[in-house]
């Protein structure tokens, strides 16, 4: 039987997930991808079944790096064609909106007309350009991390010149 390798940087979304296993006698280790980590990369991963629990919203959890840190191992796993549920593709879909955007627009899916602005100037070029009232939410965020909304072009400017501004972690929002 392979082991069950388990990526989370997460400890409480995992008794659940351990008593399931041992329930079924499933041999399984965990990789915790909060606090660091290492990889050999001239040597293959070991063979097995990886399952990925890493979150995009990680880093508010002050797990800044965890989705970096998912990523690099995935990329490893799949490049030796390792077995990998949630893998990288659905890992970069799930950390980016504008993947998200992109993905239902080519499946010809509604969605709201949408710009990403990469600084507090974009944002305001952008929002003049979409209109009022409008939302922004940051293109990785997790937890509805930056969504808001505005009504007037005045409010959208005194939000961004506050304390109370969010820099999204990825330095993107969508408006």
């Amino acid at each position: 039987m392979k082991t069950f390798y388990i990526l989370h940087e997460n400890h409480q979304w995992m008794p659940s997930i351990r008593d399931a296993l041992n329930r079924k006698q499933v041999q399984f280790e965990e990789w915790y991808l909060a606090d660091g980590g290492l990889i050999d990369l001239t040597t293959p991963p070991p063979n097995g079944i990886f399952l990925n629990r890493v979150s995009p919203s990680a880093h508010t959890r002050n797990h800044q790096h965890s989705s970096s840190y998912a990523l690099a191992v995935l990329n490893w796993l799949e490049t030796y064609q390792r077995v990998v549920l949630n893998g990288s593709n659905i890992m970069n879909m799930e950390i980016s909106k504008i993947a998200q955007f992109n993905a239902l627009s080519a499946a010809d899916i509604a969605t709201p007309k949408t710009m990403a602005a990469f600084s507090k100037d974009d944002l305001l070029i952008a929002a003049k350009k979409l209109g009022f009232p409008l939302l922004t939410k940051h293109n990785c965020g997790g937890r509805g991390a930056g969504v808001r909304k505005f009504d007037y072009l005045e409010d959208l400017q005194d939000y961004l010149k506050s304390d109370e501004y969010e820099e999204p972690v990825d330095g993107i929002n969508l408006v």
